[in-house]
C-alpha cells in the first residue's frame, strides 16, 4: 500500500527527528480520521496530554503496529485497558462493558449467519436475511471504531442496532428453513394422497 505511512511520515525527510507526542496521531489520522475524532473528544485525550503520552501509539505501538483485535479491549490478559485502569475503576468497568457489547453482537451475528447459510443451502431465498447480516456486520465494524470514544454510552446504541439486524436475519433464516420443511412435508403428503 503506497499510501501507508513510512519513516519520513513521522520522522521527516532530512533531519530525522523524534516525533512529538501528537505527531504520530496526526499521521494515523490521515486514514483513521473517525477514530482520531472520537479519541479527541474522549477523556483519554486530556489524560494523554497531561501525562505527555502519544495518542495512538500507547495502544497500537509505533513501528510494529499492533493489529487491532477485540482482545485489546476489556480486562482480559491481552487487554490494553487493564494496563492503566485498576479493577473497579470507571475506565475498567467501561472497558468490560464495551467488550461485552462486542461479544454479544459477534455471538448473535455468528448464530444468524449459521441459520441463513443453512437456509441458503436448502435453496431458499435469503436475500433479505443476507442484507440484514451485512447491516449487522457493518454495525460491528462501527462499534469497533467507536471503541476510540472510550464511552459505553456512545458505543452501546451501535451494538444494539447490530443486534437487531442480526436477530432479524436469524428470524428470516429460521422462517426460510421452516418453509422448506413445510414444503417438503407437503410434497410427501401430496405423493401419499
Amino acid at each position: 500500500d503506497r499510501a501507508a505511512p513510512h519513516c519520513a511520515s513521522c520522522h521527516g525527510s532530512h533531519e530525522a527527528s523524534r516525533p512529538g507526542a501528537i505527531a504520530i496521531g496526526n499521521v494515523c489520522a490521515q486514514c483513521h480520521s473517525l477514530a482520531r475524532d472520537l479519541f479527541a473528544k474522549s477523556p483519554h485525550k486530556a489524560a494523554h496530554e497531561a501525562l505527555g503520552l502519544p495518542e495512538c501509539e500507547v495502544c497500537h505501538g509505533n513501528h510494529l503496529i499492533r493489529k487491532p483485535t477485540d482482545a485489546m479491549l476489556g480486562t482480559g490478559p491481552e487487554a490494553v485497558c487493564a494496563s492503566c485502569h485498576e479493577p473497579g475503576s470507571t475506565g475498567y468497568v467501561a472497558a468490560q462493558a464495551m467488550r461485552e457489547h462486542l461479544e454479544r453482537l459477534k455471538a448473535q451475528l455468528a448464530g444468524a449467519e449459521a441459520v441463513v447459510t443453512k437456509a441458503e443451502r436448502l435453496g431458499m431465498d435469503v436475500n433479505e436475511a443476507t442484507f440484514e447480516l451485512r447491516e449487522a456486520s457493518a454495525q460491528l465494524t462501527q462499534a469497533r471504531t467507536y471503541v476510540h470514544s472510550f464511552s459505553e454510552a456512545a458505543m452501546q446504541p451501535i451494538a444494539e442496532a447490530g443486534l437487531e439486524h442480526a436477530q432479524r436475519a436469524e428470524r428470516q433464516g429460521q422462517e426460510a428453513v421452516e418453509a422448506f420443511d413445510f414444503r417438503r412435508h407437503g410434497l410427501w403428503m401430496t405423493l401419499v394422497i
